[in-house]
């Protein structure tokens, strides 16, 4: 079975994660983690290791800009290997 996983992460503690939720559950996720962590250190991102380490061949990763994906260079980078040695696609809401 395929999975549409949807990834979410907003910087500050006062942020709200709603609005990237309304806009990945359209995209068709089934799962959507969220981490409320800055972007200055991936370690924190623990969600989004965890959406890695599940996503199987022909699932997809979706986000809903390439920037909470790539706050720190490399990171968008090692993710997209990941999801290609996976056999999974990463998908983008904007």
């Amino acid at each position: 079975m395929v999975s549409v996983c949807g990834y979410a992460r907003i910087s500050a503690s006062n942020q709200d994660l709603t609005i990237l939720r309304d806009a990945l559950m359209p995209a068709g996720c089934s799962i959507i983690r969220e981490d409320k962590t800055s972007g200055t250190s991936a370690t924190e991102w623990t969600k989004l290791r965890t959406l890695l380490n599940f996503i199987r061949k022909g699932d997809s990763l979706s986000i809903t800009c390439a920037n909470r994906l790539a706050a720190l260079s490399g990171t968008s980078r090692s993710s997209s290997r990941a999801l290609k040695a996976r056999g999974a696609n990463l998908r983008c809401t904007e």
